[in-house]
């Protein structure tokens, strides 16, 4: 064989190598994730990495957005506290909570600073869905939860607090209504309704505004407007009516812990309380930020789910809060029987835009305050 042809073979060889290596290359690349790094084996190594205590610090940031009244002690505490647990079961994990105003959170995406990880309430969805990591349901979380976590089929979100409305009603305030025959036969409209204390007309309901009212639209629900008295905080609306100027007040379980303390105090006459267990979007939710790195969002996935898992939902009883998850976390009456009346309410998606808001709880609470 002459020297031409040998050097065209070694070409041809060549050639021929280079396009077999490069096909192959081509095929690993496209095809060796589906069996090398699949998603299990990924999560098992995340997981891993996450539960080993010699491997390298992980710092979280939880932005915590509350829109409405808790419980006995605020929510970011319970929070706190419990990131402070979640640190002890992985110490390599810390975990930094900042609370803000919903308009700081607005500030915040504006400026593009986005935590690790989103604890908010109705109102604000709308506002950080799209940044949002899909998650697997939690088992723990009672099921009929799930449609209020999902948005454009996926879910986004656990629910890890809940608390309710409650018609909190004074009884002597109300024992003056000359509207009401039988005062064993009360219907929540008659404790709407304002009363006349000697010369004076005490108006029948204080509620309180703030940026989502839970209870503006109750206005509209009854024949007289003017039976209501509007404050531009729950807290106003709260005081209105331990001073007497209400004969009800629409509120929380904040303000039933408020005021049965008055009560054991001698400071307040005894009240009649009743929870308006059909309907209550006063949720707090967790989500996890869609970010690049996939150790962060592992950790941020670890730290939801824990929230929803049974200890921390049973430390919720301390702050006088109500857990989603499908144990009961109450044993003592009275709150055993609240608890079993918010297991089964109604509520918003976490994703409703705060336009539609009010409009949607007043056809709930028309439900709750049929016309008289």
């Amino acid at each position: 064989m002459d020297y031409a042809k040998k050097n065209k073979l070694k070409i041809t060889l060549k050639t021929f190598f280079e396009v077999f290596f490069c096909v192959f290359c081509i095929f690993f690349l496209v095809f060796s994730p589906k069996f090398i790094f699949n998603e299990e084996n990924y999560a098992l190594d995340i997981n891993k990495f996450l539960t080993s205590e010699k491997k390298s610090k992980i710092v979280l940031t939880i932005h915590h957005v509350e829109t409405f009244e808790g419980g006995s002690r605020s929510r970011s505490q319970f929070l706190e506290n419990e990131a402070m647990l979640f640190n002890k079961k992985y110490p390599h994990i810390f975990i930094s909570v900042i609370t803000l105003t919903p308009q700081q959170l607005l500030l915040n995406l504006a400026d593009g600073n986005l935590p690790d990880i989103y604890s908010f309430g109705t109102g604000v969805g709308e506002y950080i869905g799209g940044h949002l990591l899909s998650l697997e349901w939690n088992k723990n979380i009672r099921e009929d939860k799930k449609s209020y976590c999902t948005l454009g089929g996926k879910v986004l979100c656990y629910p890890y607090i809940q608390s309710g409305y409650f018609l909190i009603t004074n009884e002597n305030l109300l024992k003056n209504s000359k509207k009401i025959a039988n005062f064993d036969e009360i219907s929540l409209n008659s404790r709407l309704q304002s009363v006349m204390k000697g010369k004076n007309t005490v108006k029948g309901l204080s509620v309180g505004m703030d940026y989502t009212s839970p209870t503006s639209a109750i206005q509209d629900l009854r024949a007289s407007k003017d039976d209501c008295v509007v404050f531009n905080s729950p807290y106003k609306a709260y005081c209105n009516f331990v001073e007497g100027g209400s004969v009800s007040l629409l509120g929380t379980m904040r303000d039933v812990i408020r005021c049965k303390n008055r009560e054991m105090n001698g400071k307040m006459s005894s009240c009649i309380y009743t929870p308006l267990g059909s309907f209550s979007d006063l949720v707090q939710y967790v989500g996890v930020v869609d970010k690049p790195n996939p150790i962060t969002c592992g950790a941020s996935r670890l730290f939801a789910s824990y929230l929803v898992s049974e200890n921390p939902q049973s430390h919720l009883a301390d702050y006088g809060l109500f857990s989603c998850f499908e144990k009961n976390i109450y044993i003592d009456e009275p709150m055993a029987s609240i608890e079993r009346e918010f297991s089964i309410t109604q509520s918003l998606s976490a994703f409703t835009p705060l336009a539609e808001i009010e409009s949607k709880r007043a056809g709930e609470l028309s439900r709750i305050f049929p016309a008289s």
